[in-house]
């Protein structure tokens, strides 16, 4: 079988960048329970885009987060979270938040998010939680009337805005010693502003190291 050449998987990745619109991350908070002041976390794979997040837990309630991602345009996001219960709890309420900023090779992104989450978790180490994020992203520039992206069909011109919904339903395994593997499903909903959104969800499977 003949090998594809670096340099021809590199243009490819190039062209469908160009023609692609900036958009917010994928990646959401996994669990509504916090870190815990003084620890640490890191999450990495993909959500569905090629995601690394790292949280640090703030005091015993707040947890603030970086998160970068690569898919066909480069984006990063730094949010915080605020949890009503401790880690130590089974039952999880917490809100999230943050702003974000994205770019393509022809475009640019940013905006911000907010959203409640609420988690369980049972003694034998299975969790579940469902997080939801209202978007709000402005483009510096987007000129297209075509589908460009995995969720998106974006229609409009220089300086458009829209605002969507994020749902994302988080299974999380947790090990001994602070690892763990996130399998999750997200759908959006409730574009504006000449938005519009396949039915598809999209999956994501991600791992969870705490320290």
């Amino acid at each position: 079988m003949r090998a594809v050449r670096p340099f021809a998987v590199l243009a490819v990745l190039a062209a469908l960048s160009a023609s692609s619109c900036a958009l917010a991350p994928f990646s959401s908070t996994k669990s509504a329970r916090p870190l815990g002041g003084g620890n640490w976390g890191v999450n990495a794979g993909f959500s569905p885009a090629l995601s690394l997040s790292a949280v640090a837990g703030l005091t015993d309630h707040l947890d603030m987060g970086l998160t970068l991602e690569a898919h066909l345009s480069a984006s990063s996001a730094l949010w915080a979270k605020y949890a009503l219960g401790s880690r130590e709890q089974n039952a999880g309420f917490a809100l999230h938040g943050g702003a974000f900023q994205s770019s393509g090779l022809v475009n640019r992104a940013r905006g911000g998010f907010a959203g409640p989450v609420l988690s369980y978790r049972t003694d034998g180490g299975f969790e579940a939680s469902l997080a939801g994020k209202y978007h709000r992203i402005d483009w510096d520039l987007h000129q297209s009337d075509r589908e460009e992206d995995v969720i998106l069909d974006l229609v409009g011109a220089r300086g458009d805005g829209a605002g969507f919904l994020q749902t994302v339903l988080n299974l999380n395994f947790w090990f001994a010693g602070g690892a763990g593997l996130n399998v999750s499903v997200q759908h959006y909903s409730a574009g504006t502003d000449g938005v519009r959104f396949d039915d598809d969800l999209l999956p994501g499977i991600e791992l969870m190291l705490r320290f």
